[in-house]
Order: structure tokens, then sequence, then C-alpha cells
């Protein structure tokens, strides 16, 4: 299965990368 998208967020990219490895804002985003 290949799975592939594009997102432009309206934000500064320190600020994006802080939430995106951040593990409670991920894990509250899977199922």
């Amino acid at each position: 299965m290949d799975v592939s998208a594009t997102y432009t967020f309206d934000a500064p990219k320190d600020q994006v990368w802080a939430l995106l490895i951040d593990p409670a804002v991920i894990g509250g985003c899977l199922p």
C-alpha cells in the first residue's frame, strides 16, 4: 500500500515540528 499527501501548515516550521514530535499530540491523532 502506498499512501502519500501534502499539507501546508499556516504556522512557523519550528512550532509545527514541535507538535509533530510530541507523543501526546500524535497519540491524540491516531486510533
